[in-house]
């Protein structure tokens, strides 16, 4: 059973960073074109970008995936506290990395 959710939660972090890039690029790719980075409803376009910045954040994201994911399993011999615990973390870094995807797919 323990090892059933750890097992989830490391296919559940996986599948969110494919949802993220799969998001990124079918919605904004390779383009050229300038991006909304950051848009306030009360002073309008605070920051505008490239998708290669964008694309930086989702290695960034794979980076400390990576991290997270070998301290879980270094621990998982260990402690099954905080090998959930960095998973979980993991899979909240994961949906907030979404949520931001999805949040400059929309504006753009």
């Amino acid at each position: 059973m323990k090892e059933m959710l750890i097992k989830f939660l490391v296919g559940l972090n996986i599948g969110l960073v494919i949802l993220s890039a799969v998001l990124f690029y079918l919605q904004i790719g390779l383009t050229d074109n300038l991006l909304v980075v950051w848009f306030d409803s009360l002073r309008g376009t605070s920051s505008i970008g490239r998708s290669s910045e964008i694309a930086a954040v989702l290695g960034i994201a794979l980076l400390i995936n990576a991290i997270n994911l070998g301290l879980a399993g270094v621990f998982r011999s260990r402690n099954l506290f905080l090998t959930k615990l960095f998973l979980g973390a993991t899979v909240f870094f994961n949906l907030l990395i979404l949520i931001y995807i999805s949040v400059i797919v929309s504006i753009n």
